[in-house]
């Protein structure tokens, strides 16, 4: 394969993670691995570490190369405990040349309790990242020749048919939603509850606590003015 000097060479090992399905009950996580070398196939180690509130349902994991079943020929499983640790999933997988290999596995969300929601629940929970390590084939998928003018690439990666090098990858994290009860509720509850507490209290405390006098009926504008007049008379007062 010719590559022009301002092309990007191509990974000759990389993967891609996504989230599938709909609603927010069941979903599928997908892992496409590819792999482009043009005639050699090699082995790929594959951990998956998924959070316990995504039950995994391990029954439903499905490897598929060119359209075809790929078993596994490692699979090791540590299931997961809520709250106390999450999903192992380990397996070793022959990636066949210039192939992209499909793993899927289906999982359930939990509902959490609703002190264990983040601040901004609506944005999602992050899922960690999986990770490849392979002995990766050295002849990459590229004009040879081009590494005539990288010698810091040929240093690293030799380009010999029986060499090989070492090669760990991360795919992108995957942001899942849960689903998520209505954080505005137990806001209107509260402010009810306190209203009506303040109101009845404040009620009968002033009830409980209040004096009351007996006071008379204070005169009009007439009878003041007598009582002034009679007053300066000395005669004594309605």
């Amino acid at each position: 394969m010719c590559s022009l000097p301002g092309d990007m060479l191509r990974p000759l090992l990389h993967a891609e993670r996504y989230v599938g399905g709909y609603g927010l009950q069941t979903g599928d996580i997908h892992t496409l691995i590819y792999n482009h070398h043009p005639f050699r196939a090699f082995p790929v180690l594959l951990l998956e570490t998924v959070p316990w509130y995504l039950r995994l349902y391990i029954h439903t994991l499905s490897v598929t190369s060119k359209g075809h079943e790929n078993k596994p020929s490692y699979i090791h499983y540590q299931p997961s405990k809520d709250r106390l640790r999450p999903h192992l999933l380990e397996m070793l997988l022959q990636l066949p040349p210039n192939s992209v290999t499909k793993v899927t596995v289906q999982f359930e969300r939990a509902l959490l309790k609703w002190t264990e929601y983040t601040p901004d629940p609506n944005h999602g929970f992050y899922v960690g990242s999986s990770v490849l390590s392979a002995l990766v084939p050295s002849v990459v998928a590229m004009d040879t020749n081009s590494t005539n003018d990288r010698p810091l690439f040929s240093s690293f990666f030799p380009c010999l048919e029986e060499s090989g090098y070492f090669m760990r990858v991360y795919t992108e994290p995957l942001l899942v939603n849960l689903p998520t009860p209505d954080f505005s509720m137990p806001y209107n509850v509260i402010c009810l509850t306190c209203t009506v507490v303040a109101v009845g209290y404040g009620s009968l405390y002033n009830l409980l606590t209040r004096t009351f006098q007996v006071e008379e009926p204070s005169g009009g504008m007439a009878k003041r003015l007598a009582n002034t007049i009679r007053r300066l008379r000395g005669v004594p007062l309605l």
